[in-house]
């Protein structure tokens, strides 16, 4: 018997694999399930639809970013790993941000993700600076836009730069605006 987390990490590459040939909007359950050796009630065991899968596979490869993030201090090298993470699975990604069932409402739910799942990179210098929870919200939702907008860009084949360039400017601009705060928290004091 699978361990739960194994079992949704199945389904999910079964249907990353089935992305690979054939438009999200075309898989069935019935696909996922027959790929990994399940049955249709493991997979409503754990997911409700494939919107559901998807959503979850989004949720957890953001969050294994930012844990690994966290656990080493270093949340520019943790950015540029999700960011590489989702650079590997790069068609996957387009075939999702294509598809006109799945990608206006996951697209909301992504952005949430990535606010709630990136604070904890941020909440050691949001405190030392004394930011309150509503500016802290309207940070969060910025990084996480100006991310997602990358990662999108990115999977099109229209980005501005490489991951590479992306995370280090991308880090340059938030210290030089952590630095401007501290300057002017310095100069009212």
């Amino acid at each position: 018997m699978r361990k739960n987390g194994d079992t949704k990490a199945a389904m999910a590459d079964a249907l990353r694999a089935a992305m690979q040939e054939t438009p999200i909007d075309r898989i069935s359950i019935k696909n996922i399930t027959d790929a990994c050796g399940l049955n249709r009630q493991t997979f409503y065991y754990h997911f409700k639809d494939i919107y559901d899968l998807v959503k979850w596979m989004y949720v957890h490869d953001i969050d294994k970013a930012v844990q690994s993030s966290v656990e080493s201090d270093n949340w520019q090298e943790g950015l540029r790993q999700l960011l590489n993470a989702f650079d590997r699975e790069r068609d996957c990604h387009l075939a999702i941000y294509n598809s006109r069932n799945y990608y206006p409402n996951l697209r909301q739910e992504i952005l949430d993700s990535l606010t709630t799942q990136c604070e904890p990179l941020f909440r050691e210098r949001f405190n030392e600076l004394g930011f309150d929870s509503q500016y802290r919200e309207f940070l969060l939702r910025m990084y996480g836009l100006i991310v997602f907008e990358f990662v999108e860009r990115h999977a099109r084949g229209v980005s501005f730069s490489t991951i590479d360039e992306f995370v280090d400017n991308w880090f340059r601009t938030v210290a030089c605006q952590f630095e401007g705060e501290r300057k002017r928290q310095a100069a009212q004091a």
